[in-house]
């Protein structure tokens, strides 16, 4: 995936509502529920004829709600699937925040050398 369309897909979650930003929101500063975050925990480079050309990256997006919310879930699914995005889906009630977590893991080559951005 391009940086073009990640970026893309990431305004998306704006457009459903659902505030979106890179790995944490800053202590106390959290928006309202729902919300997401996303990182890429890992990443394994790519090869051949022992040259290094890209990486695949695990993308976590995890969302954040305070009860079980089919319809914010099935947003976030549609905005993935639009992107056509092939992801696994595990779900976890956080008791010390009261609230849910949803994980989006995927894999993904997010760009590469020839992207100029």
């Amino acid at each position: 995936m391009k940086k073009e369309y990640f970026r893309q897909m990431l305004g998306m979650f704006e457009t459903y509502g659902i505030p979106i930003t890179y790995y944490s929101y800053p202590e106390r500063q959290a928006p309202a529920l729902p919300y997401a975050v996303y990182y890429f925990p890992d990443q394994r480079p790519e090869s051949a004829d022992d040259i290094s050309w890209t990486g695949i990256a695990t993308l976590n997006i995890e969302l954040y709600t305070r009860e079980k919310d089919f319809m914010v879930e099935s947003n976030v699914d549609r905005i993935l699937s639009s992107y056509g995005l092939v992801y696994t889906k595990a779900e976890a009630y956080i008791n010390t925040e009261h609230m849910f977590q949803v994980l989006y893991q995927m894999e993904e080559i997010l760009w590469d050398e020839s992207d100029s951005d």
